[in-house]
């Protein structure tokens, strides 16, 4: 999807509380190129690009205002300063007469919301979009780095016979994490969620470890981009069941059900159907509500010395607790309605 960067602003929501942000809560006595020139004083009128004329291909780039990066973006603003402020990187692509930011897309915002018209600049000549978003991916910079979900989405943009070689084993686990999100009907960004859908924002290294595992996995025998993950996507479905009121899959939790699942299958030699079943009639039997009779029915005699695993039998019997009174509340109201 192609943007120009100043429409891009003032149509997202969030790009909208930004602007409103810089424009009422910070001053800049000089919005004009001269701010920069007088910190740096070997630029030059040519080393200025307009910003009104950029675009964004976000194929190539990460959405700017995701909760974390706006605070970032916050505290550059209330801070800017023309010595601390790089040079956009712009790409000037074969074939294509745009002009692409590809990077410190955060700065030139931050500088067009506060009213700057023009930011320094380096134009950069590419190939084509493939190669830009090389680069984007190749970014390793002690204060910012591209990683987790942000580059997932990223290299999915690749067409696996151009994705470059030294891409391709995060191009073959993004396809395995995609193909596990797409069936369990899952969403990246909690921001981004509809109603009934589990966001697993918080938790991208917890389900790349539960694919790649194959202690835990349960994908012994199959090539990356080819894994099943069945012991993962149970899990899930299990949280779904369960737990549908959760916003997000909590990490520890997952790969604690993920353990459960193994546990059983692996271990104890139940099929992977009647070891889901199984735990299932746990969560929702009153027998086990307490820790310590979920941790015997689970059957995992290691637990207290995974911090991991003990982790999530806690939150698990928490949730199970907090839903079961939740239920219970709401069975009392109807009765109450009722008579």
């Amino acid at each position: 999807m192609i943007r120009k960067l100043t429409d891009f602003i003032s149509l997202e929501t969030e790009g909208r509380k930004f602007k409103e942000y810089c424009d009422n809560d910070i001053e800049i006595d000089d919005n004009t190129i001269k701010f920069f020139i007088k910190s740096k004083p070997n630029l030059q009128q040519k080393d200025f690009v307009k910003i009104d004329d950029l675009y964004v291909d976000f194929t190539c780039q990460r959405n700017p205002f995701r909760k974390e990066r706006i605070r970032r973006m916050r505290t550059i603003a209330e801070h800017f300063n023309g010595l601390k402020v790089k040079r956009a990187q712009i790409a000037k692509i074969d074939g294509d007469d745009r002009l692409y930011i590809w990077d410190a897309m955060g700065r030139t915002i931050i500088a067009n919301c506060l009213g700057f018209e023009y930011i320094p600049a380096d134009i950069c000549h590419f190939r084509d979009k493939n190669e830009m978003r090389e680069f984007f991916l190749d970014q390793d910079t002690l204060d910012e780095k591209i990683h987790n979900w942000e580059r997932h989405e990223i290299i999915l943009k690749f067409k696996k016979e151009e994705c470059p070689r030294r891409f391709i084993r995060f191009y073959n686990q993004a396809i395995d994490i995609q193909n596990t999100i797409n069936e369990c009907g899952l969403s990246i960004w909690t921001g981004k969620r509809k109603q009934d859908q589990m966001s697993v924002e918080k938790c991208w290294g917890y389900i790349k470890k539960c694919i790649t595992n194959a202690d835990i996995s349960g994908n012994k025998g199959y090539n990356a981009g080819e894994r099943n993950s069945y012991f993962l996507k149970s899990a899930i479905k299990i949280l779904q069941k369960n737990f549908s009121t959760e916003k997000e899959i909590e990490g520890q939790l997952l790969e604690a059900l993920v353990s459960f699942i193994h546990n059983e299958v692996e271990i104890n030699g139940t099929d992977i159907r009647s070891g889901v079943k199984k735990i299932n009639f746990i969560i929702n039997t009153n027998k086990y509500a307490t820790q310590k009779k979920f941790k015997e029915a689970i059957g995992l005699e290691n637990v207290a010395n995974n911090e991991i695993i003990k982790t999530g039998v806690e939150r698990l019997t928490k949730l199970f607790a907090e839903t079961r009174r939740k239920n219970l509340h709401e069975w009392n109201n109807l009765n109450l309605m009722a008579a």
